[in-house]
């Protein structure tokens, strides 16, 4: 083989390389998320997906549950006790991207939640309106590497700030799309590390999280968090 035969062949050999496409990482799923006060469950959840990956029902310690139905752009949230009896059913409105627009209670359809996301999938507003009033209204604000930073909640008793520091060293694994709730829009990246709330009349409220711990392939398995002196824990399990 000549020189340029040979340059040839390896061009050639380069760009079939270049083809073969990257492996496409596998989104750890939530199986079970357990909240314990001490040695004390006070509430579990075990969360089941469809082939897409969307949350299709989530059961809790006492047998009530979620189920999740998707027809096309819309999506059923019902709601049922330990019974098997129907407590709610929540109507989704999904848009072409597969978030939720708005939802609302098909007891009470007169009460509409409308949600509004920017170009990253962050959900950036939230309004509430009753017969086509506005009676509460949330908005939030990110930083530049995809964390929920804050909250301003509008209601009738006035303005709440809610204010939200990170670990940035840990890829959350605990977000909407760990869960199957991508309809919510795209989740902070990191893991929480403090919440503060400072309530109309001024009152600060701040809750403290613990550093995750993290398992062999990098997913948090448990983190406590610690308000008012009381501590609890969060454990979780994937598939």
């Amino acid at each position: 083989m000549n020189i340029s035969l040979a340059l040839l062949a390896l061009s050639f050999a380069a760009c079939k390389k270049a083809d073969v496409a990257a492996p496409v990482p596998v989104l750890p799923k939530v199986k079970t998320f357990t909240i314990m006060d001490g040695a004390a469950i006070i509430n579990s959840a075990t969360i089941e997906y469809d082939n897409l990956g969307r949350r299709s029902k989530q059961t809790f310690k006492d047998d009530s549950r979620f189920d999740f139905t998707y027809t096309g752009n819309t999506m059923l949230q019902e709601q049922f006790n330990s019974s098997g009896a129907t407590q709610s059913k929540y109507n989704y409105i999904l848009n072409a991207e597969g978030l939720a627009e708005s939802y609302y209670n098909l007891a009470t359809p007169k009460v509409i939640y409308y949600q509004t996301f920017n170009s990253a999938k962050q959900m950036v507003l939230e309004i509430t309106k009753n017969i086509g009033v506005k009676t509460f209204e949330v908005h939030h604000f990110y930083d530049n590497t995809g964390n929920n930073i804050k909250d301003s909640v509008l209601h009738v008793n006035g303005t709440t700030i809610r204010t939200y520091e990170y670990y940035t060293d840990k890829i959350s694994t605990i977000t909407n799309s760990n869960y199957g709730t991508k309809y919510d829009g795209v989740s902070s990246k990191n893991y929480l590390k403090k919440v503060t709330v400072k309530s109309p009349l001024n009152v600060i409220t701040i809750t403290d999280y613990s550093v995750p711990e993290l398992d062999a392939k990098g997913r948090v398995i448990k983190q406590s968090y610690t308000s008012g002196g009381k501590t609890f824990d969060y454990l979780y399990y994937y598939y």
